[in-house]
Parts: structure tokens; C-alpha cells; sequence
């Protein structure tokens, strides 16, 4: 009898088990593979927000940030990737431009911004 009941609760925990990764691996791939992505620590933006036409309000050039103001209303200070500080040359208060942002290590990072138009 007790070796019936081993038998079927490791059963059990093995039919768990299974269950588990499978509803694991689900919610990675309904996350664009979030686990691989282009975020840091705690979360965020997987793949990317875009802002179209967003107005440029201040520039950083020593810091390597960009504060925006949103079409929602609201400002946002952002960090650039190193690949985009040198765009900050092309760039002026009160342009409008788009950017493609994420999130890494909780900071708002623009991977890609480029006037408007």
C-alpha cells in the first residue's frame, strides 16, 4: 500500500513538474522571448516603445540624456544608448523627434532617435 501511494504521488509531482515548464516556457514566448530581450533587471519594456513626434524640452550632452515632453502630456528624461550620443549634435531644444526606447537596469534607455519628419 505504501508503495502504491510513493508510486502515485511521485506521479504526481512529476505531471506538476511538467505543467509548470510548459506553463513557464508559454509566458516567455508571450513576451517576446523576454528572458533573451532587451531589458535589465526588474522588468520592463521587452521590445521596445516607440514615440513619434515627441518635442525635445532639454539636452544633456555630458550626462548622455534627452528630456522629452509626451504627447500625453508629461516629461521624461532619457539615457542614449552609446551608439546614438552622437545624434545629441543634431539635435535641439524644441525639435521634434522619434525614438524607440527600452528599459534596462530601471532606466528609460533610447536605442534609436532621429528628427521627426
Amino acid at each position: 500500500m505504501k508503495k502504491l501511494l510513493m508510486v502515485s504521488m511521485l506521479s504526481v509531482a512529476i505531471i506538476g513538474a511538467a505543467s509548470l515548464s510548459t506553463i513557464y516556457a508559454a509566458g516567455e514566448q508571450s513576451q517576446g522571448g523576454a528572458a533573451q530581450g532587451d531589458q535589465g533587471a526588474g522588468g520592463g519594456m521587452s521590445q521596445g516603445q516607440q514615440l513619434s513626434g515627441v518635442e525635445v524640452t532639454e539636452i544633456n550632452k555630458d550626462q548622455g540624456t534627452v528630456q522629452i515632453k509626451k504627447k500625453e502630456g508629461g516629461q521624461e528624461t532619457l539615457k542614449l544608448d552609446p551608439s546614438q550620443k552622437a545624434k545629441l549634435d543634431q539635435i535641439q531644444k524644441g525639435d521634434k523627434v522619434d525614438i524607440t526606447m527600452v528599459e534596462r537596469g530601471g532606466e528609460k534607455v533610447a536605442t534609436s532617435i532621429s528628427k521627426a519628419g
